[in-house]
C-alpha cells in the first residue's frame, strides 16, 4: 500500500489543519500506517470473507451512495422557515411543550478560582451587565457567547447547576459558589413546575427542527415517487405472509 503526496495533501486539506507542523505531519503519517497495518491483517486473516463481514460491507456501500445521492439531490436546496408556520405548529402541537418535569431558568459566570469569582460579583454590584461579564470572563465556552444563559434545564439535563441552583431566588445574583468545574456566579432567572406549557420561544428551536425534518421528508417521499415512476416493482405476496 501507498500513500501518495497527493493522498496526504487531500486528508490534510480535509480532515485537520493545513497549517500543521512536520511532526504533526509525521504523526498523522504514522495513523495511516497502523490503520493499513490493521487492515492488511484483517485481509490475511481472510475476515473479509467471513458470510456477516460481507453482508455489513455491502450494506455500508449502499448506506455510502444513499447518502451521497441524497447529499447531491438536496444540496443547495435551504428550507425556509416563516414565523407564520412556527406559530401554526406551536398552536397545533402544545401537547409537544407541556413540561414533564420541573425546569429552572438561570445564567452564570464560570471563573477558575475565588478570587476572580468575588472580582466578578464585584463587578456587578457596580453596576456591570451580567451578560457582558459573563462574555468577557467566563470559562463556560458553551453559553459565554450567550451571556452565560443556560436555558432552561431539570435535575436530569443539568445536575449540577440544578442542586447549585435551589436555595436560591429569582433574579437575585448569588455569591460565588463552588463545583467540579470551578466557581459559579449564578442568577435564577425563572421556575417552573411539571405541567407547565413551554413559552413559544423555548419551543422555537425544536419546532423550526420538525419543520425543517417535515420538509426533508417532504422532498424525500417526492423523489421516491418519481423513482417508482420510472421502475418496475414486484412484490412477492408471500414476503408479507
Amino acid at each position: 500500500a501507498t500513500l501518495t503526496q497527493a493522498d496526504l495533501e487531500s486528508q490534510l486539506s480535509t480532515d485537520v489543519d493545513p497549517d500543521l507542523a512536520p511532526n504533526q505531519r509525521r504523526g498523522f503519517v504514522e495513523k495511516w500506517v497502523q490503520k493499513e497495518l490493521l487492515y492488511q491483517e484483517a485481509l490475511t486473516r481472510k475476515l473479509d470473507q467471513n458470510p456477516q463481514v460481507r453482508q455489513l460491507l455491502a450494506q455500508a456501500r449502499r448506506d455510502v451512495l444513499v447518502g451521497t445521492l441524497l447529499t447531491s439531490e438536496f444540496e443547495g436546496q435551504e428550507v425556509h422557515v416563516s414565523e407564520a408556520a412556527i406559530q401554526e405548529y406551536y398552536g397545533q402541537h402544545r401537547d409537544e411543550f407541556v413540561r414533564n418535569q420541573p425546569q429552572i431558568h438561570a445564567r452564570h459566570i464560570l471563573l477558575g478560582s475565588q478570587r476572580d469569582a468575588n472580582a466578578a460579583l464585584q463587578a456587578l454590584n457596580q453596576g456591570r451587565s451580567f451578560e457582558e461579564a459573563a462574555r468577557l470572563h467566563s470559562l463556560d465556552q458553551e453559553t459565554q457567547l450567550q451571556g452565560g444563559d443556560l436555558g432552561y434545564f431539570s435535575a436530569q439535563t443539568n445536575p449540577v447547576m440544578w442542586e447549585l441552583c435551589q436555595s436560591l431566588p429569582i433574579q437575585l445574583v448569588s455569591r460565588p459558589t463552588q463545583s467540579p468545574q470551578g466557581y459559579h456566579v449564578i442568577q435564577v432567572l425563572d421556575r417552573q413546575e411539571i405541567g407547565s406549557l413551554q413559552e413559544l420561544e423555548q419551543a422555537r428551536s425544536q419546532i423550526m427542527e420538525s419543520l425543517v425534518h417535515q420538509t426533508y421528508q417532504q422532498r424525500l417521499d417526492q423523489l421516491l415517487t418519481r423513482l417508482k415512476a420510472t421502475k418496475v416493482i414486484r412484490q412477492l405476496s408471500a414476503i408479507f405472509d
